[in-house]
């Protein structure tokens, strides 16, 4: 009997495993080739968003007339967007140029260091 119970356990950890990882897998897939761009904003124009990347780099978005605007997770637009804006943007590529199908910004945290 014991063994029993221990192998119904383990059935229901197995299936419960296999379930978080088929309904995660959507979500991996959600953006489908887009390309992710994370920083902070350097420049805003009428077209495009240049983009200070986490990993130093710039990087020029162009933003389209299909773009959409999320700010603290409410609907925006370009004109709210500014430079010092922490953003993420979900942006395809069209031959060399990356074009923004989803911007989502806010405030960008002030360091500990820089309140004292």
């Amino acid at each position: 009997m014991p063994n029993r119970k221990r192998n119904n356990l383990l059935y229901c950890k197995i299936a419960f495993v296999l379930l978080v990882a088929v309904l995660s897998t959507g979500t991996g897939f959600a953006h489908g080739h887009e390309k992710h761009v994370m920083g902070t904003v350097k420049a805003v124009g009428a077209n495009s968003v240049t983009v200070e990347t986490t990993s130093q780099q710039t990087q020029i978005v162009q933003i389209t007339s299909e773009t959409k605007f999320v700010k603290s997770g409410v609907a925006s637009s370009l004109s709210d967007l500014k430079a010092g804006d922490r953003v993420v943007i979900h942006a395809k590529a069209v031959g060399d140029k990356l074009e923004a199908t989803e911007v989502k910004f806010g405030a960008a945290q002030k360091s500990a260091a820089a309140g004292k």
